[in-house]
């Protein structure tokens, strides 16, 4: 849409690969299962903003015992022993045996040993620490890269230039972004595109003269996707046009469906102060474009007029605000709603996608990144990712 010299963009999405089975037999009576807890139990690191919180907290991923978790921090990657989370067992770092790799970014557990990804490649490690193997990166056009057992990887065509978006009319390609199977093979590198999803509606964008502002949608309900590759999978949600009800699909290379679910999730209305305050946000921002880079200045009314014609505003809240695959072969679904308690997550068992999900209470701060059958696995941490890792024993109802 082209007002006043002004562009603004505001998209909705779609996933066009997939279809889905009926509805489970349990999910009328879904919402009224008694919900999990969980209580602390294992903790790495002080307190947030402490003199012993660890710095710069990025991840932790479990393997699938729970009897040892791997930790990410900007520049260093550790593994520590849950029986005794005291000191770290194995560091990885800019090792003298891995020159060409760089700093570690984050590094993905499992019965065998680790895979440890760097700034230019991936090392395979055995449990003592010994580098077995190594990868290279797949080429630039590829991003969030999750790398299988076999070396080949699962991983996200690059997006396009948000700028761009500004030319595209609705139902432009660009919109459609490749997930793919990568592999090198005889040295060359072939992608097999196991699904394309729309990636319209993820940003708020303005444009006014030669100046532009990019930012989040706050209540963007596009379809999310993650990499599974502990179950060598590439996942979907869908979080739009299903009041009510959340599909989870999967995909295999080999174009191999391995999971289609539906998760009722119970849907919760956007209320109007919620909305007038990501607008009085969103306006914010566009003055300080305006003050930063053209120097200008629009009236409130103007501003609101751009803000309002930009941001997406939906009936209700995103079903679904975040996704985790889990090494307990689940995969956790944080909802929009709120307990008193804290977050609700929806639990849905790979092994058996037909049964009811579980839901879990996690508290607000908790970023969860892993679960195993007994424990959740995430961090507590400050704005500048200062503070502690914590496994937090889940509890029956």
């Amino acid at each position: 849409m082209i007002t006043r010299g002004v562009s603004v963009y505001a998209a909705v999405s779609c996933l066009v690969v997939l279809c889905w089975t009926p509805t489970p037999a349990w999910a009328g009576n879904a919402f009224a299962q008694q919900v999990w807890s969980t209580r602390p139990d294992i903790v790495v690191g002080g307190e947030p903003g402490s003199a012993t919180a660890l710095t710069w907290l990025g991840d932790v991923k479990a393997d699938a015992s729970g009897a040892r978790i791997v930790i990410r921090q900007m520049g260093r990657v550790t593994v520590w022993d849950t029986s005794n989370p005291q000191e770290p067992i194995l560091e990885f770092g800019r090792r003298s045996d891995t020159p060409p790799f760089g700093s570690p970014l984050r590094a993905h557990p499992d019965s065998a040993g680790f895979w440890v990804r760097y700034d230019d490649g991936w090392g395979r490690f055995a449990l003592d620490g010994r580098l077995v193997r190594s990868a290279p990166n797949p080429p630039d056009r590829w991003q969030r890269t999750a790398i299988l057992s076999d070396g080949s990887f699962l991983a996200r065509e690059r997006s396009p230039s948000p700028s761009r978006e500004f030319t595209w009319e609705e139902g432009h390609p660009g919109w459609d972004i490749a997930v793919a199977h990568v592999r090198l093979g005889e040295g060359s590198w072939v992608a097999d595109t196991l699904a394309m999803y729309d990636s319209r509606g993820q940003r708020f964008a303005v444009a006014v003269g030669g100046s532009q502002t990019f930012s989040g949608q706050p209540f963007a309900d596009h379809d999310m996707f993650y990499l599974n590759s502990r179950h060598d999978a590439v996942g979907f949600v869908q979080r739009r046009g299903r009041t009510g009800e959340v599909p989870v699909v999967e995909i295999a290379p080999g174009n191999d469906t391995v999971l289609d679910a539906r998760i009722p999730v119970r849907p919760v209305l956007l209320e109007s102060e919620r909305a007038e305050e990501a607008i009085d946000d969103k306006m914010r921002g566009v003055e300080r474009m305006l003050r930063q880079f053209t120097g200008d200045t629009l009236s409130t009314s103007e501003v609101r007029a751009i803000v309002e014609g930009a941001l997406y505003i939906p009936t209700h809240l995103p079903l679904v605000t975040a996704v985790v695959p889990t090494v307990s072969n689940e995969v956790w679904l944080r909802s929009s709603e709120q307990n008193d308690s804290g977050a609700v997550w929806y639990v849905l068992d790979r092994t058996d996608s037909s049964a009811a999900p579980r839901q879990v209470l996690l508290p607000d701060w908790f970023r969860l990144r892993d679960a195993t059958r007994d424990h959740v696995w995430g961090l507590h941490v400050d704005a500048r990712r200062s503070g502690q890792v914590q496994g937090r024993r889940l509890v029956r109802p």
